[in-house]
């Protein structure tokens, strides 16, 4: 997890990370640099979610702890946060009316009446006009979970769902000090997403195969399903209509989800490379701009991209797993 000051800072040294392109003639990432860096929590963190408006971060893992991190946004500060003038790279900075202007405009004068021209492989670096950074301290440590923390889902109203290996999913919210509900399931539960449309339910998925619709105010299960499969991942359409659900052997599962009743409408497997068995369901996550699109992220490292059924895109990793991994679900 990324911090450094006791205050937030935007005047302090910028760390360039070096990046390196694989098997591509670009690099998709020409400038990134680490700002902040501080222990945040005892062992791995399994998972980080930002709140719908930005302005808190939920951390959570091996520690059993889910900690509220405030989040700031101010100006960069100028052009301080640039340390050397590589002639390979061309700097941008956005100004006030979202325009791209030059950085170092005088320096590019200067070159030109020298005589040194720009290289045609030159990289494009833009700086954004504002940036956020977190402060060191939580606003809140939730302790009460006896397990590793799985997952995480904020609600519009600042709650915040936290699912377990201790069998329970636990709500708590923003400005509390306090898990103030706990639901209880058979199993692990690997998964947890609020309804994006009514905070009063949410939908959990478990190593038991089966798929609930809990209602809050109750503390009741209104609707469930067995997927006869662990259960790695849930994710509700935007409009709170729809669900999908993915599972240990990669199968992506279409529900309706009105009236908190799941009816199967589709199923897809993701398959491995060269047709191997399928993988393991890492994240799912629908496009805000368009409810038909989906991203499927899956333990070979694949990035899929859904239009309703249909795959349209995929992109590879080197590797690594995106999104969620847990030892309990090797």
């Amino acid at each position: 997890m990324i911090f450094n000051n006791c205050y937030p800072n935007t005047e302090a040294g910028f760390q360039m990370v070096l990046v390196r392109s694989y098997k591509k003639r670009s690099k998709e990432f020409s400038a990134l640099y680490m700002i902040q860096d501080i222990q945040a929590h005892e062992g791995a963190i399994l998972m980080m979610k930002f709140s719908p408006d930005g302005q808190f971060l939920a951390s959570a893992g091996e520690d059993s702890v889910v900690r509220v991190w405030q989040v700031v946004e101010s100006e960069r500060s100028g052009n301080s946060d640039i340390h050397d003038v590589n002639h390979s790279y061309v700097y941008f900075q956005v100004n006030s009316f979202s325009e791209l202007v030059p950085v170092h405009a005088d320096q590019e004068k200067k070159e030109k009446s020298t005589g040194v021209k720009e290289n045609s492989d030159s990289i494009c670096v833009i700086f954004p006009q504002k940036v956020f950074q977190i402060f060191d301290k939580p606003i809140h440590e939730f302790r009460g979970h006896c397990g590793e923390v799985l997952d995480l889902s904020w609600s519009k109203n600042k709650h915040i769902a936290s699912s377990s290996v201790d069998k329970t999913v636990r709500l708590c919210q923003v400005g509390y000090d306090k898990f103030q509900k706990v639901f209880f399931h058979n199993n692990y539960v690997t998964c947890v997403q609020f309804n994006p449309v009514d905070d009063d339910y949410f939908i959990s998925g478990s190593i038991d195969g089966k798929v609930r619709i809990w209602a809050i105010p109750g503390c009741q299960v209104v609707d469930w399903i067995d997927v006869t499969d662990i259960v790695t991942a849930v994710c509700y359409r935007p409009d709170g209509k729809g669900a999908v659900i993915g599972s240990m052997n990669g199968n992506c599962r279409f529900y309706d989800a009105s009236d908190n009743c799941l009816q199967l409408n589709a199923q897809i497997c993701i398959h491995g490379k060269k047709k191997q068995p399928c993988n393991r369901i890492t994240g799912l996550q629908f496009s805000p701009g368009d409810p038909d699109i989906l991203m499927v992220t899956s333990s070979d490292s694949q990035v899929q991209i859904f239009n309703g059924i249909d795959m349209v895109c995929t992109m590879q990793g080197q590797g690594g797993r995106y999104l969620r991994h847990s030892p309990q679900m090797e």
